[in-house]
């Protein structure tokens, strides 16, 4: 019965000093890392740059840690302390979920390999709320009531992540072709205030537009250029939001005019700029 599912999950915010005692750990069960913002990992003694919106799947005691100050640089200037959440889940707990869904062998073959898995937009805003509902439930004191809560939370974020694994299949390895899509998301990520083009990643990565937009989209399900316009608009976006000026915003996040910034920030955010609540300094 779901009631007598052994409580053994648990849900951390990963600072800079939950990293640091991660990688100090030398027990790991298997894990869900929910990343927020880009992260550099050592995975399997590789080091390799995980940008945001993605799922971290982790087996039992495999070899990963977090590059730290690698991480806080690639993320300086976006005044956030939590990079994303861990969730960690016991064999019991995991065995128990597996045993209520018949015919679902994905809930524990989920970890039998590392996954690096992307979502859409509209999903993963869905996935963090879970999980940080689930640390919630976490910070006080557990009745058998908020126990079915939290097992009913885990039940439906593995079953997100084993359908969106098995929708690809290209994510059960990670190949040339998903490392080029990464570290074009990552190149965006630290020059998409400057005036970055298809061309000068052409230069950057030595092969054609069309390839590179191939790779990107086949992992990340939209263009290079309107993962680009996603990312300026979200940086202008926080800026409004601590207070600076419309025109500093747009002008800062790599827009090259008002009209431009406008257009693209009421199409993602169905608002216009001016609407933005500020926040206290």
């Amino acid at each position: 019965m779901t009631s007598d599912a052994p409580y053994r999950i648990k849900v951390t915010p990963l600072t800079s000093d939950q990293m640091e005692q991660y990688n100090h750990s030398y027990f790991h069960r298997k894990e869900l890392i929910f990343i927020q913002q880009h992260l550099t990992v050592q995975l399997m003694g590789k080091e390799t740059p995980i940008p945001a919106r993605r799922v971290l799947v982790v087996p039992e005691q495999s070899e990963v840690a977090f590059n730290i100050q690698q991480t806080m640089s690639e993320n300086e200037g976006r005044n956030t302390s939590t990079y994303g959440y861990l969730l960690s889940i016991g064999d019991t707990y995991l065995e128990s979920i597996a045993a209520d869904f018949i015919d679902t062998p994905q809930m524990v073959e989920l970890f039998n390999n590392l996954h690096i898995i992307t979502f859409s937009d509209d999903i993963w805003q869905w996935l963090i709320q879970l999980a940080i509902q689930l640390m919630k439930q976490q910070q006080s004191g557990l009745t058998e009531l908020k126990r079915k809560l939290c097992y009913g939370i885990v039940i439906q974020l593995l079953a997100e992540i084993c359908y969106r694994l098995s929708e690809e299949l290209d994510h059960l390895k990670i190949d040339e072709r998903e490392v080029m899509a990464r570290h074009i998301s990552h190149y965006l990520e630290k020059h998409f205030k400057t005036g970055v083009a298809l061309n000068d990643l052409e230069r950057h990565f030595r092969v054609s537009t069309s390839t590179l937009n191939r790779n990107f989209q086949m992992y990340f399900h939209s263009t290079i250029h309107q993962h680009l316009i996603f990312l300026r608009v979200q940086y202008a976006y926080h800026l409004i939001e601590e207070g600076h000026s419309i025109t500093e915003a747009w002008q800062s996040a790599g827009f090259n005019d008002y009209s431009t910034f406008y257009r693209a920030f009421t199409k993602f955010y169905h608002y216009p700029p001016h609407a933005v609540d500020h926040r206290s300094h």
